[in-house]
């Protein structure tokens, strides 16, 4: 009888060289993700990538600094804190974004947000296949991942630690189960370069951390992974740390900014998720999933009937697969670690979705496999064994056909789509249809309202702005030094409480103003602050657009002096 399995089936390897030459026209499906993922940021979001707190702003400003040669080392930005000394843990990032915005705007900012969610998205589809999950499994949780990651699809240097977080840990994964002690050299010099990019390293530096503890703990179940080597790689990457700019006031900064609550409490990024948004339901989704196969895991017989025993229809169809095991101790000790950081803030649920999906996608898988070979002699398979063995079956042949088609080209193709596009200021090459045109928003921000600045010049004396407007300004007005904007790890606490007191219109308000030398202030028009400083005496406030968006106040008289 002739075999009916995958291996009859799988289509046939490509022979000829036409055919090889068709196969490149039809894009894989981590092509197909990464362009979807860099479309959809670059066409689809377009501004909206430039984010509604203005940090992209502050971000050029320091990176332009850095590309003219003048490393950021003090304040230049702001009036309240020039000439302070500054940690610019970001410089490398800036510089990049500031780069691009060089040669193409705001277009070519937003540009790099999408590539680098691109190279993403795309790299956790390889990373599931790399793992042995199947395609039609791999897809939806790579894409579900992806959801998560939009929680950070703004153009800031935070996007280059999700494709960094991936390799690292992959990377490690690779060394944990094959040992080789060379994949331990590459974790110092890429922390040395992440560590200049953007402060998630220390994210990296938890995870090799948590496989460090692992491994001496639990010698057993280990893998091949060594402990002493592991450890010399943790210290070798720690000290890496310190190949930036800043030396020893880098980690010294760090130390400082976790120690002061009060910045936390404030900073949205830092409080817990909020599970009524879809993307905190696509966190816990994952994590049941995570949590439903092992607890299946542990309580799967040691003594399941083997392969052979399933119906020969089925396991004819049936990759060969190692039997279903408990996790092993890195997966699950990696994983509560990042779940509990998730938990605490919504800045490490993407961070999670890079770490933690590929261990959702073997669980899955081995659960998926053992249902598959569930067969029992006297019942013969049930509909769950059936599907199973039938979704391993298809995915099997879908593999094979992907590894004949093109691989990257697609990808590489948009990529120079994308470059033709931006040096022809966001149109369509060939056409006069401008299809990429990133501004700020005039709803976010006081776009009108600069417009007029820049005609008639700033009031004299120094301003006054809230946070979420301090980095459109001094990007949109270079001339101009805010109040504060949203860098809360640089600013004094005591300065940030002030700040707080003033913007809410708190008791002593009016006092801190004159403190502080406020002679003018560009407020949101619907902000209470404004509706006070319009009935203050001495002070007359006036509408700088149409669209109800921003007000100018200014200080006409000195009024009398209030305890406020």
């Amino acid at each position: 009888m002739a075999r009916t399995g995958i291996a009859a089936r799988a289509p046939a390897a490509l022979s000829t060289r036409a055919e090889r030459i068709s196969a490149l026209a039809l894009p894989s499906l981590a092509d197909t993700l990464f362009i979807l993922c860099l479309a959809g940021v670059t066409l689809g979001l377009q501004g909206r990538a430039l984010g509604s707190d203005g940090d992209i702003g502050w971000h050029l400003r320091q990176g332009l600094l850095t590309l003219s040669g003048q490393l950021p080392r003090y304040d230049t930005l702001s009036s309240t804190a020039s000439g302070q000394p500054l940690v610019d843990m970001e410089w490398l990032g800036e510089a990049a974004y500031a780069l691009v915005w060089r040669a193409a705007g705001l277009n070519g900012v937003v540009a790099l947000a999408g590539l680098l969610i691109a190279i993403t998205g795309a790299g956790l589809l390889l990373a599931l296949r790399a793992r042995g999950t199947p395609i039609l499994l791999a897809l939806p949780l790579a894409l579900l991942a992806v959801a998560l990651t939009s929680i950070h699809w703004v153009a800031r240097p935070h996007l280059f630690s999700l494709p960094l977080l991936l390799w690292w840990s992959e990377w490690l994964w690779r060394y944990w189960r094959d040992g080789r002690r060379w994949r331990l050299w590459c974790f110092p010099p890429v922390l040395a370069l992440w560590a200049n990019l953007h402060g998630y390293f220390l994210d990296g530096l938890l995870l090799l951390g948590s496989a460090v503890v692992v491994a001496w703990i639990f010698r057993r179940d280990r893998g091949r992974a060594e402990p002493l080597p592991l450890t010399l790689a943790l210290g070798a990457s720690a000290l890496a740390m310190l190949a930036t700019p800043w030396g020893l006031a880098l980690p010294q900064h760090y130390l400082t900014f976790f120690a002061v609550p009060d910045v936390i409490a404030n900073t949205q990024e830092w409080q817990s998720p909020d599970f009524h948004t879809l993307a905190a339901r696509i966190f816990l989704l994952l994590l049941f999933l995570l949590v439903a196969a092992w607890i299946f895991a542990s309580r799967a017989a040691p003594t399941r009937p083997p392969r052979d025993t399933a119906p020969a229809s089925l396991a004819a169809d049936m990759p060969a697969a190692p039997r279903l095991a408990g996790p092993e101790p890195l997966a699950w000790v990696v994983a509560g670690v990042f779940t509990a950081l998730a938990l605490m803030a919504v800045r490490s649920v993407p961070l999670w979705a890079v770490v933690v999906t590929p261990i959702i996608g073997e669980a899955l898988t081995a659960w998926i496999r053992t249902l598959a070979t569930d067969a029992r002699p006297e019942a013969g398979p049930g509909w769950i064994t059936r599907l199973a063995a039938a979704t391993l079956a298809r995915s099997a042949r879908l593999d094979s056909t992907e590894r004949q088609i093109g691989r990257g080209a697609w990808s590489a193709l948009v990529v120079v789509l994308l470059g033709l596009m931006l040096a022809g200021g966001g149109r369509l090459p060939g056409t006069r249809a401008v299809v990429l045109r990133a501004a700020f928003s005039s709803r976010d921000f006081p776009v009108a309202a600069v417009a007029q600045l820049q005609r008639a010049g700033l009031p004299p004396g120094r301003g006054f702005n809230t946070a979420e407007w301090g980095g459109y300004l001094e990007y949109a007005l270079p001339t101009y030094r805010d109040f504060v904007d949203t860098r809360t790890d640089f600013y004094s606490p005591a300065l940030l409480r002030d700040y707080l007191t003033m913007v809410d219109a708190a008791p002593g308000w009016r006092r801190l103003f004159t403190r502080y030398q406020i002679h003018w202030a560009l407020l949101p028009q619907a902000l209470p602050l404004t509706q006070l400083l319009a009935s203050t005496p001495g002070w007359t406030c006036h509408a700088l657009d149409d669209q109800g968006v921003a007000s100018l106040c200014v200080q006409t008289s000195p009024g009398p002096p209030s305890s406020q």
